[in-house]
């Protein structure tokens, strides 16, 4: 029987992998001191930036996905929503967008964890 001093499993499980996938990124960005610039990313950071992008278009109003750097940039298409409805967020509630992504990151982690304690 459980006591209510008692903090259940997955919410120690939770808070050990949030953690664990939260300090590389808090050690990067404090690494990177003042002379060099952490841009967010640990892994792969060129589609990380592109994530950015999108929401940075997100952010100006688009629904529409538009390449950046084409030659002919059209009139965009109804792509990539996840990560312009995320800018359109980090615009509503005046939060930078960097922030918003991995406060997303951290939710949706929560998310699959609380999905997979369910299903085990």
């Amino acid at each position: 029987m459980q006591t209510k001093s008692q903090i259940p499993l997955p919410v120690i499980i939770a808070a050990i992998v949030l953690i664990a996938i939260t300090v590389p990124f808090v050690y990067a960005s404090l690494a990177a001191g003042d002379s060099h610039r952490f841009a967010g990313f640990l892994i792969n950071p060129v589609d990380g930036l592109s994530y950015l992008a999108k929401m940075y278009q997100g952010g100006e109003g688009s629904w529409r996905y538009q390449m950046a750097f084409t030659a002919e940039p059209g009139e965009g298409v109804f792509i990539h929503l996840f990560y312009l409805a995320l800018g359109h967020i980090a615009r509503a509630a005046s939060l930078p967008l960097l922030g918003l992504y991995h406060a997303t990151r951290l939710i949706l982690t929560l998310i699959l964890l609380g999905m997979l304690w369910k299903i085990y």
